[in-house]
């Protein structure tokens, strides 16, 4: 056992070129909400039933991002409205890395 935590793994490292999202239009909260509730979950709402508060979340089915191909073909919404490939803004690939909860990026804001 490591004393900092988990042995290093293998990791999908995405890579985001932020000024070709912008030049497509692609808002880049929007960008983060589509991966969130792509890899994650996203919190919708709560109801009501039988006097419980049951919440609502959203995640893609797993066919969708099951793979490094499957995620870049995730369509991401710009501000015309038009669905581009967030292979159009985007590179990914595995490297081995120690996990971590920290967000890096080489590219400008």
């Amino acid at each position: 056992m490591r004393p900092e935590g988990q042995e290093a793994g293998p990791q999908l490292f995405l890579t985001v070129d932020r000024v070709k999202a912008r030049a497509l239009g692609v808002d880049l909260g929007d960008l983060n909400d589509t991966l969130q509730s792509t890899l994650g979950t996203a919190y919708i709402n709560d109801f009501v039933r039988e006097g419980r508060i049951l919440r609502v979340q959203m995640q893609a089915e797993a066919d969708t991002r099951r793979t490094p191909d499957d995620l870049l073909r995730l369509p991401i919404k710009n501000a015309r409205g038009d669905m581009i490939p967030l292979a159009e803004m985007a590179t990914a690939k595995w490297i081995i890395a120690v996990p971590s909860s920290t967000v890096t990026t080489g590219c400008p804001r």
